[in-house]
């Protein structure tokens, strides 16, 4: 049975550091990161080490108009419910980042909160909530237009 269950974590783990999302785990108590893949650095630009001495740190790097939001979806988290939601992160470079994350509670047997998972990804350019606006945008002003010509012909009849 132990043998098996290593297995399993193995495979897990080994998942985990070959997507390309950030895989994480936090601990619903103390908020610190139990895990964090690889893809963690790439997507944040930040060393996952840092998670280590300061759970806190990613905060730091959220865009100003998205922190209120990120705070909601973290209560939620911490209270048991699973989140889905996009925001932006300035990396250290200066450079302005979408990230989309879902997360997961992970309860024991008895039904507590004892784990929180997560997946952060870069979202599709088209999924981003500014491209998918300027995509709208453009749809209702070709809209606008081909109405405005038809509404021209038909009064030069």
């Amino acid at each position: 049975m132990l043998g098996e269950l290593q297995k399993s974590q193995k495979q897990v783990l080994l998942i985990a550091e070959n997507i390309d999302q950030a895989f994480w785990i936090r601990d619903a108590q103390s908020g610190a990161y139990d895990h964090a893949s690889s893809a963690f650095e790439k997507i944040r630009g930040r060393s996952r080490d840092l998670l280590s001495t300061n759970p806190q740190s990613g905060l730091e790097l959220l865009h100003p108009e998205d922190r209120a939001l990120a705070a909601r979806a973290i209560s939620e988290q911490f209270t048991g419910n699973p989140t889905d939601v996009q925001y932006r992160i300035v990396a250290p470079s200066g450079s302005v980042r979408w990230l989309w994350e879902r997360t997961f509670p992970l309860r024991d047997e008895s039904g507590l909160l004892k784990q929180i998972a997560g997946l952060t990804r870069t979202p599709p350019i088209s999924s981003t909530p500014k491209r998918r606006c300027a995509t709208h945008r453009a749809t209702w002003k070709s809209a606008w237009r081909n109405a405005r010509r038809s509404l021209q012909n038909a009064a030069s009849w």
